[in-house]
């Protein structure tokens, strides 16, 4: 408790508060190293999962990237007239023609005769079916991956 007294204009305060720092409550030094070793193992614990999503992140570029080439070459098949979309194969083993970004891709063209039951024909049945896969190397986990997409193109 705190008293107070006026002694010609001086205020003074006195304390009878006694401090017993026995029974303060509080963490001690084992404590707080407990705490800053648990919360040490598990923050290196989450950061072990960053270069797994960035892997993750990587495969999902490179594989988007590799659909919108197989779309661009079957774009650029579509657009062109039937009769000058030729029969056969084409494989380009790099794509740094179109940009030096997409020099590990590799693209096989493939255009084959079909008939109405989308069997492969030798004669022109006014229906040609297009391939396109798109390959790239995943080095993180040292394997090819290839996206293919088709369409067929028809003689009006």
């Amino acid at each position: 408790s705190f008293g107070l007294r006026n002694l010609g204009g001086v205020i003074t305060i006195k304390s009878s508060m006694k401090f017993n720092f026995h029974n303060l409550k509080g963490f001690t030094l084992i404590e707080t190293m407990v705490a800053l070793t648990i919360l040490i193992v598990a923050i290196s614990y989450l950061i072990g999962f960053f270069p797994m999503g960035l892997n993750t992140a990587m495969s999902a570029k490179q594989d988007s990237l590799a659909a919108l080439l197989a779309q661009g070459k079957i774009e650029e098949l579509i657009g062109t007239p039937y009769a000058e979309v030729a029969v056969g194969t084409v494989i380009e083993n790099s794509l740094n023609s179109i940009d030096p970004d997409f020099s590990g891709f590799r693209r096989t063209t493939s255009i084959n005769y079909v008939d109405a039951n989308l069997n492969n024909t030798a004669s022109n049945s006014g229906l040609k079916k297009i391939t396109v896969s798109v390959s790239w190397r995943n080095n993180i986990k040292q394997t090819d991956i290839t996206t293919t997409l088709t369409t067929l193109i028809t003689e009006l």
